[in-house]
């Protein structure tokens, strides 16, 4: 397995260096070198990997690139020259190493007939190789090679007699001692070139594989991944998946996450890329798991990952007599769904601490245009479950570089809350865009009362029939709603500054 891999000079990395788990997953936004990682990887495993002048890095001034790899506890290096590119020399050694690991890579825009091909670097290649290992001793086979040896020595052969005809030629125009003899040689393998692989539907009609859906194309590559690794058990395979959730439906892609992070991942390293929510939370219980890649101009791609949930732990414990800390791992379970996991992806993230904050902010992004810049600046807005959560959700944004700013309740009239809102201010003061000294509806000079989480919408959505309520919520409403457009108008341009 790899362990480690820093990778130097290639593409849009100046240098990075990364921890590998059985199973990792990259997540970012578009751009940011996700991709480049997964390439530089399979770049380091082919045998006959070399790159091209383009692939190295145009942000420094080296012509060396250098990918190093922890490898079962053994690191081994290959750099490249560009202004002499080959392949990579390697230690007999660290060659036997390396020739035990067998990296499949299946880029974003994979199409099933490129995979089903029968070249040896593809899966389907691959997988048929494996097969032929064991095909000599089927008796059929040695039926065809006997009848190949019969027709290599049989004179009425037509190859015998362009053999003849080509003998004669260079006997009258070149004087050699050797002569040309035309043989036909038969390998397992030359069998399975010709294979073709087709779909019937319900009535037998031929459905070509080009023809069949994106989402199909995709679940099969997958299946065949399954069946290689069936196959040659005494393989090591690693796994490098760009995008594996491209033209597949949410509950497919939901199949395919589990499967990859608790069958695959079993018996071969996994290593993805991903810009869905539903991947990036399939590895939660393994926090440590998600990769984040970044890139800026002057830097390049950079990473961030959590390295274990114990720094985490130990930040809340040492502000808290908190003695439920190994229930940790299992909060990140509870706490991240599909619409959580969007943070992941985000460029900025919000955090409230509850679901009236979210509702809230959520609403007027989607139906207020001075609100709109939460969406086109890719910020999310984030639940924190309450506030003696937003630390540890303070720390997994911050650990994963992500911006933030935060949004408290100082809830004052209540004792227990003062050492978590010091507490808050310590950590993240420069983070903290308004702390509201009781809570939003006090600021907004709204009455909470029940239903606060959805009775706060009902100042702000500019299409309702205020007729159509009952007449005291109508008057509190048209008594109240321009101080609410004033404050929250006041809130909007205090939150898009900060970010």
């Amino acid at each position: 397995m790899i362990q480690k891999i820093t990778i130097k000079n290639y593409r849009s990395i100046k240098e990075v260096t990364i921890n590998l788990q059985n199973y990792s997953l990259f997540v970012g936004a578009n751009n940011t070198g996700k991709s480049n990682i997964l390439q530089a990887i399979y770049l380091f495993l082919d045998s006959k990997g070399k790159p091209e002048k383009e692939d190295f890095c145009h942000l420094v001034t080296d012509n060396r690139m250098q990918i190093s790899v922890f490898i079962d506890d053994i690191e081994i290096v290959k750099e490249w020259d560009k202004n002499k590119i080959s392949v990579a020399k390697l230690s007999p050694e660290n060659k036997e190493i390396l020739d035990q690991y067998i990296p499949i890579y299946i880029p974003t825009i994979e199409k099933i007939e490129d995979t089903t091909k029968t070249s040896s670097t593809n899966i389907f290649g691959k997988l048929l190789q494996t097969i032929t290992e064991s095909f000599e001793d089927y008796d059929k086979y040695k039926k065809i090679v006997e009848l190949v040896n019969e027709i290599n020595i049989d004179s009425t052969n037509p190859i015998k007699k362009l053999e003849e005809e080509l003998n004669g030629v260079l006997g009258t125009s070149f004087t050699s001692h050797l002569s040309p003899s035309i043989t036909t040689n038969l390998q397992a393998l030359d069998l399975f070139k010709s294979i073709n692989m087709q779909f019937k539907d319900e009535n037998g009609k031929i459905v070509d594989s080009s023809s069949i859906g994106s989402g199909m194309q995709r679940t099969l590559i997958y299946n065949l991944i399954m069946l290689l690794n069936k196959t040659s058990v005494d393989k090591k395979y690693i796994l490098l998946y760009d995008e594996p959730e491209v033209c597949l439906h949410p509950s497919q892609q939901k199949i395919l996450a589990y499967h990859l992070k608790h069958e695959l991942s079993k018996e071969m390293q996994i290593i993805l890329s991903s810009h869905s929510s539903i991947f990036a939370i399939s590895g939660i219980d393994q926090i440590n798991s998600i990769i984040r890649s970044e890139f800026t101009n002057d830097v390049g791609t950079k990473i961030y990952q959590i390295s274990s949930l114990e720094d985490i732990k130990n930040i809340y414990k040492s502000t808290f007599t908190e003695t439920t800390e190994y229930l940790d791992p299992y909060r990140y379970i509870n706490w991240f769904n599909q619409e959580r996991g969007q943070l992941f992806f985000a460029k900025g993230v919000l955090l409230v601490e509850g679901l009236t904050e979210k509702g809230l902010f959520e609403f007027l992004s989607e139906n207020h245009e001075d609100w709109h810049f939460l969406q086109k600046n890719h910020i999310y807005v984030l639940d924190c479950c309450g506030k003696h959560e937003m630390i540890r959700w303070g720390e997994i944004v911050k650990k994963l570089n992500i911006p933030f700013g935060i949004i408290s309740e100082l809830d004052n009239n209540k004792s227990s809350q003062e050492d978590m809102n010091k507490a808050i201010k310590t950590l993240y003061r420069q983070e903290i865009i308004i702390e509201f000294p009781k809570d939003i509806e006090t600021y907004l000079n709204v009455i909470k009362g029940k239903n606060h989480e959805h009775k706060l919408l009902l100042y702000v959505d500019e299409k309702l029939i205020l007729e159509s309520l009952p007449n005291h919520i109508k008057v509190d409403i048209e008594t109240n709603r321009e101080n609410v457009r004033t404050k929250l108008s006041e809130l909007c341009s205090m939150i898009e500054n900060h970010f």
